[in-house]
């Protein structure tokens, strides 16, 4: 279905961009912790957030 292609694409897309989170950040310090919300989760967390308040 189609919405299940926009999900893995989303998910995909984010799965590459938490891999390299380091040159999204400015120090290397920044989302390098390993905290109750890694930089993938993050990342889907404020996007959901994002498309609710519509």
């Amino acid at each position: 279905m189609f919405h299940q292609k926009i999900k893995q694409c989303f998910s995909h897309s984010v799965h590459l961009v938490s891999s390299v989170i380091s040159e999204f950040t400015y120090s290397d310090t920044d989302l390098t912790r390993n905290r109750k919300f890694p930089a993938d989760k993050l990342i889907t967390f404020l996007v959901s957030q994002g498309s609710s308040s519509t």
